[in-house]
């Protein structure tokens, strides 16, 4: 009998060290000789939260934008799934025969979305309606200035380990108190030879004129947008590097405003000089000016919509706004440290291990971020039976970098979102056999050769980890 026991023993602990190491499919991966340099990280669960494969699961490395998933999953969670951020447009001061003695004051609640092409249905001609709603007040001329109250988030825009050339590209737009039209601007450029100097033809939006655009880019001889775009949060210059393709017209690149309040205050009051009304632009302060009235009151999309356009065009700015409302929400400052700090003490306590957890921001393109493979899977496992987070898994699915690793069957085989920094790709997902979810997280930090290289051996490996469940 006492034998016998001890066989039970001895094959349950064969069984549960074999589900800790790698199976075949990701065996061959992980000794490809193109990772023979990297770090990986990989946990796999079954339904029911039991790790059945893993590689260096507990190991803190870097994320890049799956960490996109935390946030989003956190914000779910704390904030909900119907939660609006709201833009309130105020009068204060004193209205005297149509004259305004007072300011326009735009009050932020942090609102990542305001004015975005991508909610351009949902919000409609709203700085119209801002302009009307002055103007059925009576007010033809204001002796005062458009203000924006961008205090609802606090901090700097971005996080402090943030990579000094990422900050004045459009990805890196951080979070601001105030967003508007997602925060980024456009430069066209025509080239002509190789090794001539470019000339920018325009921007869209036009640049207040107090932004001056010093061009150093040229014609190269390499194709596609090697570009990039150097400002510093609220400065008044913008430095343009790099090389573009020879002989192009009106090549685009994108950047970041380096003072988005500052553009949008005068885009509005473009908006209501043209609508006939003047501005003198004179600040009122004192007690004379604190009588206020509230005109209108516009509502973002509900958070799951917005959460669905950040998981599939993988959009940071609205992540890193998000993390620093998951820290207001929760008691803590509304900056990238309390909104980390509030993310790590959420799953905390509900019981996962959040040693090794590293947050710098919401987005992952700080390289300081860092997780493990496991805490990620048991947070994806704890959404298993949430419709919002299959909601978000279906639309990151949907994107190239998810298309093109698993190939074009993947509906209905696997829900992902992946991310990509300098030599880091990372997948955060469900993998899907007989209609059973399996969490599952795969970084790889520190490879060699191409991207496209590696997004296909990792497609390789986990289509074989799905036939092998």
């Amino acid at each position: 009998m006492k034998s016998i026991s001890l066989l039970v023993l001895f094959l349950g602990m064969a069984n549960f060290i074999s589900a800790q190491k790698p199976a075949d499919a990701f065996s061959a991966f992980v000794n490809n000789v193109e990772l023979k340099h990297t770090n990986v990280g990989f946990s796999l669960l079954d339904p029911s939260g039991i790790e059945i494969q893993s590689f260096q699961s507990e190991k803190s490395l870097a994320p890049a934008s799956t960490v996109k998933v935390l946030t989003s999953i956190t914000a779910l969670e704390i904030l909900g799934y119907d939660h609006k951020f709201v833009t309130t447009l105020i009068i204060q001061g004193t209205i005297i025969e149509g004259r305004l003695i007072g300011n326009v004051i735009v009050k932020s609640g942090g609102d990542p979305t305001l004015g975005a092409p991508d909610f351009k249905t949902h919000y409609g001609d709203f700085m119209g309606e801002w302009v009307k709603a002055i103007k059925a007040e009576g007010i033809s001329e204001i002796d005062g200035r458009i203000l924006i109250d961008d205090r609802a988030l606090e901090g700097d825009r971005n996080a402090g380990s943030t990579a000094l050339n990422d900050v004045g590209n459009y990805y890196g737009a951080g979070a601001p108190g105030f967003s508007f039209m997602d925060n980024e601007f456009t430069v066209f450029f025509n080239t002509t030879g190789s090794g001539t100097a470019s000339v920018v033809v325009k921007t869209e939006p036009s640049l207040p004129m107090s932004i001056e655009l010093v061009n150093e880019v040229r014609a190269g001889n390499k194709s596609g947008d090697n570009v990039i775009i150097y400002s510093l949060d609220g400065g008044n210059q913008v430095f343009l590097k790099g090389e573009l393709p020879p002989n192009m017209k009106d090549f685009k690149v994108r950047g970041a405003f380096p003072d988005v309040t500052q553009f949008a205050q005068a885009y509005l009051q473009r908006a209501i000089e043209s609508a006939g009304i003047s501005v003198t632009e004179v600040e009122k302060n004192g007690p004379l000016f604190m009588n206020s009235k509230e005109l209108v009151r516009t509502k973002s999309p509900a958070l799951i919509e917005i959460l669905k356009v950040l998981n599939k065009k993988s959009v940071n700015s609205y992540a890193d706004v998000l993390l620093k409302h998951i820290g207001k929400a929760s008691g803590r400052a509304a900056t990238f440290e309390g909104g980390a700090e509030a993310v790590k003490a959420f799953w905390k306590e509900k019981g996962l291990d959040t040693n090794g957890i590293y947050i710098e921001d919401g987005s992952g393109l700080s390289r300081k971020n860092n997780i493990t493979a496991k805490f990620m899977t048991e947070v994806l496992q704890s959404q298993l039976e949430n419709e919002q987070v299959n909601k978000i898994m279906n639309e990151a699915s949907l994107s190239f970098s998810v298309k093109s690793m698993w190939g074009a069957a993947f509906k209905g085989q696997i829900q992902a979102k992946s991310g990509y920094i300098g030599r880091v790709i990372a997948y955060a997902g469900y993998i899907i056999r007989d209609g059973k979810k399996y969490p599952f997280y795969l970084t790889v930090n520190n490879f060699s050769g191409s991207t496209s290289g590696m997004r296909t051996l990792i497609g390789t490996a986990l289509r074989g980890v799905r036939l092998e469940l």
